[in-house]
């Protein structure tokens, strides 16, 4: 929880500073070229921090995507080792429900990293 709130409280003073540095600049306190530096200083470290949350996201769902897609194939249907429900029609229908779903989540994550990949080397 005080992660979140330190990322919280991070962002926060990010936007502070950018708000003074815009009154600064409308007041004439600082002339245009030191106000591009800064600025795009602040807004430099934001793009960082973006970076870092998409690459996260992304592996959190090809992540769980591919072991829910694995976990289902070996550990379900090959070996059944175990079984979620014991009673088998209904089992057999949420462990398909349960591979789609990992699928899907495979597939956002893989598009999401494709995607932020292409974005990234224009």
């Amino acid at each position: 929880m005080s992660y979140f709130l330190i990322l919280g409280h991070n962002s926060f003073m990010e936007v502070k500073a950018i708000e003074i540095l815009n009154k600064r600049y409308t007041n004439w306190e600082i002339d245009s070229e030191e106000y591009k530096l800064k600025r795009e200083k602040y807004l430099e470290g934001n793009m960082r921090n973006n970076e870092r949350n998409r690459i996260l996201i992304n592996g959190s769902l090809i992540s769980l995507g591919l072991v829910a897609v694995l976990d289902n194939i070996f550990s379900h249907w090959l070996f059944k080792w175990h079984r979620i429900l014991p009673d088998e029609t209904l089992s057999e229908y949420l462990e398909v429900t349960l591979f789609i779903l990992g699928l899907v989540l495979l597939g956002i994550g893989l598009f999401r990293e494709i995607k932020d990949r292409k974005i990234k080397s224009q």
